[in-house]
């Protein structure tokens, strides 16, 4: 079955901005011509993973644009992005490529409508929408997007020349962890993990204990009270009742990426879809 992508989710946007008024606007023509410039923009995004082309989204763009993006995470970081033209280009590519190797699911609601701005041959448009992503249909987070655009008519053609948009993240269920890694100076095999990671909407800190020995010629890894076995083929593997060897949890060249499969692979596999190590 195909993997519907976040995409599609924005239809639902249009259908609530289609019956919502403008405000503060000096020519409801244009005004209907720019939220059908916005419908016709959102159809062509939420249909990208089937058409795979980037131009039925660009085309609303002019070449000049910028977007500045900005993400206020759970934990009270902030990061930002910035892209042009041919940034926004490659971004659309990423998102085709990772639509068809994740199922990735963001469903937007519209939350508030702002205000449509024109002024001669400039626009402002703005509002803001709700969003849940899920992934495999499981809840990864959820929050806010704000969004202000500004649009200019080149030659009777209106096209999005700047965005400034805002996600802020209220909850998080899965996402991208953190792992510090502290060798003991005096055991050597002994590693002090300091481990962020998602839990119950928000970030939660652990520090984890991972002792590294060799058994019978083969490499133990203990983290808590679980063992692993790391081979000389640089495959690693849970451990069953009898201590055999029960599933693959892939290979590893170094002590610190044994670590980072174990977390991803076995222990945090519901919080983390990328670990991170600091």
């Amino acid at each position: 079955m195909k993997t519907t992508t976040f995409f599609s989710a924005f239809l639902l946007l249009f259908i609530c901005l289609s019956n919502l008024p403008a405000q503060n606007t000096t020519n409801n023509k244009e005004v209907e011509e720019i939220k059908k410039m916005f419908q016709d923009f959102y159809v062509a995004f939420s249909t990208l993973d089937q058409t795979k082309d980037r131009n039925t989204v660009l085309k609303y763009w002019h070449t000049s644009c910028s977007r500045n993006i900005n993400y206020m995470l759970i934990d009270g970081t902030m990061q930002t992005k910035q892209q042009d033209y041919k940034a926004f280009s490659s971004y659309l590519d990423q998102l085709i490529h990772e639509a068809e190797a994740h199922k990735i699911v963001t469903t937007f609601k519209i939350a508030e409508f702002h205000t449509t701005t024109i002024s001669g041959n400039s626009a402002i448009f703005s509002y803001t929408v709700n969003y849940e992503t899920k992934q495999d249909k499981e809840p990864m987070s959820i929050g806010k997007v704000n969004c202000l655009f500004t649009l200019r008519k080149f030659e009777n053609e209106w096209k999005f020349v700047k965005a400034n948009i805002t996600w802020v993240e209220e909850k998080l269920f899965k996402g991208l962890c953190s792992c510090q890694v502290f060798k003991n100076d005096v055991l050597k095999q002994i590693y002090i993990i300091r481990f962020i990671h998602p839990h119950g909407g928000e970030k939660k800190t652990e520090l984890l204990q991972v002792h590294f020995t060799e058994k019978n010629n083969e490499n133990m890894v203990y983290v808590q009270d679980q063992v692993y076995k790391w081979k000389k083929d640089q495959t690693i593997y849970t451990l069953d009742e009898r201590k055999q060897e029960h599933k693959l949890l892939g290979k590893a060249m170094t002590e610190i990426e044994v670590i980072s499969t174990i977390l991803q692979n076995d222990l945090y596999t519901e919080n983390c879809t990328q670990i991170m190590i600091k």
